[in-house]
């Protein structure tokens, strides 16, 4: 969704390649704890989910408040321990 914009459950089940029940229900899950935000579609059918825009004020960057998301950059490996001897 940070990623794409606002999309359907079906876009969403079709893209992660799940069946669209799961999808759905997560979706409910996620929007009922205000983690995503749902908008109704042309025929009121259609919900379109996306992350409001109170979380997202930077492209990629999530704030939850008790929890930020960096999307904007990869992550660098962790560097390794090396043990001697």
């Amino acid at each position: 969704l940070v990623k794409h914009g606002p999309l359907c459950a079906s876009q969403i089940a079709v893209m992660m390649k799940r069946d669209f029940d799961g999808v759905s229900k997560h979706l409910r899950v996620l929007r009922a704890g205000g983690v995503v935000q749902g908008l109704a579609g042309k025929d009121r059918r259609q919900i379109f989910f996306c992350i409001p825009p109170a979380n997202q004020r930077e492209v990629g960057l999530l704030d939850y408040g008790i929890l930020k998301l960096d999307l904007r950059t990869t992550p660098q490996p962790e560097p390794r321990l090396q043990v001697t001897a």
